[in-house]
């Protein structure tokens, strides 16, 4: 499956960008905090291979338009065939790396959707013992 390089490049520019644009977009990590048992592996490399892997399942007339004859769904080698050159050129990608890992760091730690109750409040009774300890005046 050879292509010449500038539709080559053209597909997996195209295919890079759109699968940081669904990566940004916050989707992924939605449906992942909908689905909790979807999210996987904690890792920027699984980050991004599923958004890529939707990326592709969602791009299938692009795809075809620089694979022509391709069977859809796709086989393991028609896959790795797409995705070996992106694989090539991420890693070198550092704001692509650290969109990924900011991801996963959101898995990690997510974010409290309620505000936290502040602590509460010394009695009135503490107070008044609290004042008598350190002397404070009333």
């Amino acid at each position: 499956m050879s292509m010449p390089l500038s539709l080559q490049d053209n597909l997996y520019t195209t295919l890079i960008r759109e699968t940081v644009r669904y990566i940004d977009s916050g989707d992924l990590l939605r449906e992942w905090r909908k689905h909790p048992s979807t999210a996987g592996f904690h890792s920027a490399y699984f980050v991004f291979a599923t958004a890529l892997a939707h990326t592709i399942c969602t791009s299938q007339q692009l795809i075809e338009s620089h694979y022509p004859g391709l069977n859809w769904p796709l086989s393991m080698a028609d896959l790795a065939s797409i995705t070996k050159p992106v694989w090539d050129v991420v890693p070198q990608c550092m704001d692509v790396v650290f969109l990924c890992v900011d991801v996963v760091n959101q898995l990690r730690n997510p974010r409290e959707e309620a505000p936290r109750a502040p602590p509460p409040s010394k009695s009135a009774p503490s107070a008044a013992r609290e004042r008598r300890r350190t002397g404070a005046p009333s």
